[in-house]
């Protein structure tokens, strides 16, 4: 039997894309995964991650990576269709993998309804099982949850490479609001900022505020 685990990352950051994977695995081989200690990517060290990633790619059947970018996620942010989105991409790798069950981790607590969702935009008919904490409890999506964090930590260093420190890009970061306060003009030009996420009116409104006290000083 094909298994399918499917995870994202960076769902809640402000800077970058939002990075959705799939594995497809026999069945028999789920075992290698534990072994070698797939788990949460969340828990371990980008070290770790990529040590994993090359032992990951050994074991699986087939993988695949999409990167949904900052502009796309407004779009559905903006007419709060986001969890759709994520259901309406993660079918298309299922599409795409051709599993016999595929396991997600449910960004809804809801999990049947998620699993609904996910199932009504797939083509492929297949058991879909969407569950809270996948990427912890479920070796595939620990898999899964691996690649992708491991893909965009990537595509962070990408823009480091360009910007400097910009943090790891999520609103917590106190660097990343650093970044984006200095130099919020360029990170749109370049389409790396999601201007939906209540950050961003945030940063815009402190910026208003400094100017507003540089022209009354």
């Amino acid at each position: 039997m094909m298994l399918a685990g499917l995870d994202e990352a960076g769902r809640g950051s402000i800077i970058g894309p939002l990075v959705i994977c799939g594995i497809l695995v026999d069945e028999d081989c789920i075992k290698r995964l534990v072994e070698i200690g797939v788990r949460d990517s969340k828990l371990l060290s980008r070290k770790q991650r990529v040590k994993l990633r090359d032992m990951i790619f050994k074991i699986i059947s087939d993988h695949r990576i999409i990167e949904v970018p900052p502009f796309e996620i407004d779009s559905a942010v903006r007419i709060h269709k986001f969890n759709d989105l994520e259901a309406r991409y993660f079918s298309e790798i299922i599409d795409q993998l051709k599993p016999d069950t595929a396991y997600i981790d449910s960004p809804l607590r809801s999990c049947g309804r998620f699993s609904a969702m996910v199932s009504s935009y797939c083509r492929w008919r297949c058991n879909i099982v969407a569950l809270c904490h996948a990427d912890r409890d479920i070796p595939m999506v620990s898999a899964a949850s691996i690649l992708a964090k491991a893909r965009r930590d990537d595509i962070m260093d990408s823009y480091r490479n360009i910007y400097g420190e910009i943090g790891s890009g999520y609103p917590s970061d106190r660097r990343t609001i650093e970044f984006l306060y200095n130099s919020l003009e360029e990170a749109e030009a370049n389409g790396i900022v999601r201007r939906s996420w209540r950050t961003y009116s945030s940063i815009i409104r402190m910026r208003r505020q400094a100017d507003i006290y540089r022209y009354l000083g």
